[in-house]
């Protein structure tokens, strides 16, 4: 192997610039112990799931419902791991981050996901949906951002969750692709309400990256450290 190029002198005599280079012992030793190797294959195959994950989350387009589909698949890759001591661990950090987070924005992300509704919302499934409660927290997060009493959001909702009518009908939802914010940005102009709550929602970054690409599309404090969110400290205390 490449370590036994650079091994250790058995000697303890103080090393010489002269002499070849070599590692230290503790490393060479670690290295050259085969269950060295045999941890770092399961490391890695524990990191497969989340490096799939950050490829996603950090693209400029990622979105809310993708942060929902990433720890439902870590959920359910630690549930099936064979080491039951060390999957039970995670489990529960996961349940502990999950409370933490705005549930039911995320659920909401993904619940009015126009390309979802024939996928994951026609019986039966659709019956284990409660579109009740849901519907209470499309209320609260239009009078949040808007500041406006409701009048017709439910009737909306209601709507979207039949996907009959046009514009929530397969045919047209399907002409968008996966162009999910552009649709209800578009949809929008004939359902006001759900509209404005639902385009907000697709169109909250979830990494800085979105906001980067936009700083530097305008060559906004584009600088050497890639934007920093600092720099709008500095700009603000100049001025």
């Amino acid at each position: 192997s490449l370590a036994t190029k650079f091994e250790p002198p058995t000697s303890t005599t103080r090393r010489q610039s002269t002499d070849p280079l070599t590692i230290p012992h503790e490393i060479y030793n670690i290295i050259m112990n085969g269950s060295f190797w045999e941890s770092l294959t399961k490391l890695e195959q524990l990191l497969i799931p989340y490096c799939a994950i950050l490829n996603i989350l950090q693209t400029d387009k990622a979105h809310l419902f993708e942060v929902l589909h990433g720890f439902a698949y870590l959920y359910q890759f630690w549930q099936k791991y064979p080491n039951s001591n060390i999957a039970n661990g995670i489990l529960i950090r996961l349940e502990k981050r999950w409370k933490l987070w705005e549930q039911p924005l995320l659920i909401l992300s993904w619940l009015l996901h126009p390309a979802y509704k024939s996928n994951y919302f026609t019986s039966p499934s659709r019956s284990q949906i409660n579109y009740l409660h849901m519907g209470k927290w499309l209320t609260y997060y239009y009078k949040a951002w808007t500041g406006k009493e409701l009048t017709s959001i439910l009737k909306e909702f209601d709507e979207f969750s039949q996907g009959i009518k046009y514009p929530f009908d397969d045919a047209f939802v399907a002409q968008f692709e996966n162009e999910i914010h552009k649709y209800w940005c578009w949809v929008q102009n004939a359902y006001s309400e759900i509209g404005t709550v639902v385009a907000h929602i697709f169109g909250i970054c979830v990494n800085a990256a979105s906001v980067e690409r936009l700083w530097s599309s305008i060559d906004f404090f584009h600088i050497k450290t890639r934007n920093q969110l600092k720099v709008i400290n500095n700009f603000i205390s100049a001025g």
